[in-house]
């Protein structure tokens, strides 16, 4: 049996979000269960910006984030997924990492779905070539990823269905969005794709949205 942990910070909206969102998501990384899974939302460098200026200035700590979820993937063997709004490869790149229990990176996978908002920010798609990659197996588990925007889209969710995968790992972004329509399309997914679906985002001040 494979402990799943997701983890739901509060959606700061006060001075330095990104900061105190960070933070928190490092120190509930610190909680994940020995042999276990844990899964972070998107952007856990850059949480709570609302302006493309603060988001470039986030960054570089993308970098210390992944560092220190490496060592704690090989700190307590377990695998950790988290998503990070990176530079890579001369890109910004929405990224999501898995490490597995040793700390190395098992699998990249870069966002297929971009919304406006990301594409004015200058993020490239996850896939040039349309063809998106996001399946790998570790330790015979077979992981597949949609990060947010991601679950709107069906031809996504049916090459997963299509891959069998047994756990799907969805960073989340989404505030807006009423909370019975985000619980509803995690249960569709799981049921099309016969899997788990490990679904972390941000929580907001009451149960209606987000």
């Amino acid at each position: 049996m494979l402990n799943v942990t997701v983890i739901q910070p509060k959606y700061f909206s006060g001075e330095k979000p990104d900061e105190k969102i960070s933070e928190f998501i490092l120190s509930e990384l610190e909680k994940v269960t020995e042999g276990g899974l844990i899964v972070a939302p998107e952007y856990s460098n850059a949480g709570g910006l609302s302006d493309a200026e603060s988001e470039i200035k986030a960054l570089p700590r993308a970098k210390f984030m992944l560092k220190k979820a490496a060592e704690i993937a090989e700190r307590k063997s377990a695998y950790v997924a988290i998503n990070v709004l990176e530079q890579r490869d001369e890109k910004i790149k929405n990224s999501t990492y898995l490490f597995d229990k040793k700390g190395s990176v098992s699998f990249i996978y870069d966002k297929q779905h971009l919304p406006p908002s990301e594409i004015k920010l200058g993020v490239s798609q996850g896939n040039d070539s349309g063809k998106c990659k996001c399946l790998c197996e570790v330790d015979g588990i077979r992981f597949a990823f949609m990060t947010c925007y991601d679950v709107y889209f069906n031809e996504q969710i049916e090459h997963i269905a299509k891959g069998n995968a047994d756990i799907i790992l969805i960073p989340g972004y989404q505030r807006g969005e009423r909370t019975d329509i985000i619980c509803a399309q995690a249960k569709l997914t799981a049921f099309r794709c016969n899997a788990y679906v490990a679904r972390s985002s941000y929580s907001m001040d009451t149960d209606e949205n987000g």
